[in-house]
């Protein structure tokens, strides 16, 4: 009988010590925030499964799938919102936790939460099944209060979400509110307003991408020369908008193109900007420029983007968090420069293109080598792993230095 109990204690002890091996699933989808103008109620579009749970349209990434590209198909496939019918604001949150499948697999699960609006409260249609094999009942939208009281898990990230939406919101709002009239009227007002050729705002807080930050305001300025002073311009701008990024210049320099040669000014705000005083003479340039001058102005801006990278990423000056937001930054607009160069896709298609995308489409394009394909945005890797994305990113400038036959 001891003998037995031996037995068994060392077979135990043996079994204890087996590596469990690891099922990884990884899943994505959102929070769809619609806003109603007139009540100011604000709706989350929330899916019903047969068993009474309520959550938020998401499904399993499919094989080299970008997470964000999933959260879009699985919305598309549960509730019938498209591509064209949602507005991407930003990640809210990964979830993650793990269980044991039986004595030799641990099932982990990750998910990531994403933060959509839509402009109307569009009428969903339900899938049959979700990603689980449960039968979705239906598909509804919910006042944000109800939401929380019955959404079935994740609520703190349903608050969050919600945040990020209410701040989305605000974003856009603070220059639409602002009526365009006033501020030409108050600036047409001021002593130096006969030596201001043209102001202009551009930039993400204009095209109302939902990124832009409500106290970072991109404005262009033109003057007539160097000696006048506008002081009185910037303090009168500074009443609408904080922290203001503008950027001056002279009739001269626009008129003889040296504002299309740089990184400050991309050639695509210069006709993309609201113009909100005098005559936006940029605009006018900027039909003259031709395929070539286009081509090498991205050229310029991104050897560019080189210097600034390498002097922060080489530099003691910057702690690790700052150096990895600013790789992941850069990586991305020195990404869109190679698609606008290579021809891969034009401007207006790339603004409503994510960062996965972005590099996803560098990937079919086999521009970047597979080890590359992940998320650059959202995922965490070593700070040199970033830094070599983005010199394979830079990689191919040296061939389109020699198409455009710069001289060095």
């Amino acid at each position: 009988m001891e003998n037995t109990k031996k037995r068994r204690l060392v077979q135990h002890k043996k079994e204890t010590k087996i590596q469990k091996e690891i099922v990884k699933k990884v899943s994505s989808g959102g929070f769809i925030f619609y806003l109603d103008k007139a009540t100011f109620c604000v709706y989350v579009l929330l899916i019903k499964h047969s068993n009474g749970e309520i959550w938020i349209p998401k499904g399993k990434l499919e094989s080299e799938e970008a997470q964000i590209d999933a959260a879009f198909r699985e919305i598309k496939e549960e509730v019938g919102l498209g591509y064209d019918q949602l507005k991407y604001i930003d990640l809210c949150a990964t979830d993650s936790y793990s269980y044991d499948l039986d004595n030799k697999h641990v099932l982990f699960k990750e998910l990531f939460i994403n933060v959509f609006s839509v402009d109307s409260k569009i009428i969903p249609t339900s899938a049959e099944w979700d990603d689980k094999g449960k039968k979705i009942d239906s598909a509804e939208w919910y006042t944000y209060e109800d939401a929380l009281n019955i959404i079935a898990f994740n609520k703190i990230e349903l608050a969050k979400a919600y945040d990020i939406f209410i701040k989305s919101v605000n974003q856009v709002n603070r220059l639409v509110d602002i009526p365009v009239e006033k501020i030409s009227a108050d600036i047409s007002q001021l002593p130096c307003a006969s030596n201001i050729t043209c102001v202009f705002f551009y930039g993400s807080v204009y095209k109302q991408i939902l990124k832009a930050d409500i106290h970072d305001t991109d404005i262009a300025i033109v003057i007539k020369d160097d000696k006048v002073d506008i002081t009185a311009l910037l303090i009168l701008l500074q009443k609408y908008f904080e922290n203001l990024n503008f950027h001056i210049y002279t009739d001269s320099e626009i008129k003889n193109g040296l504002s299309f040669f740089t990184k400050e000014l991309a050639l695509e705000y210069i006709t993309k900007g609201l113009c909100v005083y005098g005559k936006n003479i940029l605009q006018e340039q900027y039909k003259k420029v031709t395929k070539n001058q286009y081509i090498e102005s991205l050229f310029i801006r991104s050897v560019e983007y080189l210097q600034m990278v390498r002097k922060v990423y080489y530099s003691n000056n910057y702690n690790f968090d700052y150096k990895i937001n600013y790789l992941k930054k850069y990586t991305i607009r020195l990404a869109r420069c190679i698609i606008l160069m290579k021809g891969y896709a034009p401007w207006d298609e790339l603004e409503r293109m994510s960062p996965d995308q972005i590099l996803s489409l560098l990937f079919e394009k086999k521009y970047l080598p597979k080890e590359f394909k992940i998320e650059v945005k959202d995922s965490e890797r070593p700070l040199e792993y970033y830094y070599r994305l983005f010199c394979e990113t830079g990689m191919g400038l040296q061939e389109i230095r020699h198409s455009l036959k710069l001289k060095s």
